[in-house]
């Protein structure tokens, strides 16, 4: 795929209704990507049951290094 193509469904691709979006952002910030998760979620959950012997590795994190408008509890940071 070309760059150009890329950044052109890039621009254009939307997974919400944007006529619905400011009152739903009141309550959720993730408003825009909501019902895209929650198929997401569920198509895991169908794929996948867990059972007593599995287990997650400790290093199963990602770095994120941009802004976020979550807030975030550090008990050792002051202020």
């Amino acid at each position: 795929m070309s760059r150009d193509r890329f950044v052109d469904i890039l621009r254009y691709i939307r997974f919400d209704d944007p006529r619905t979006r400011e009152k739903r952002k009141a309550d959720d910030k993730l408003a825009p990507l909501r019902d895209i998760t929650n198929i997401f979620v569920k198509s895991c959950q169908d794929c996948y049951n867990a059972t007593e012997t599995d287990s997650v590795e400790e290093q199963f994190t990602v770095t994120f290094r941009g802004r976020s408008s979550f807030k975030v509890y550090m008990p050792s940071k002051l202020g």
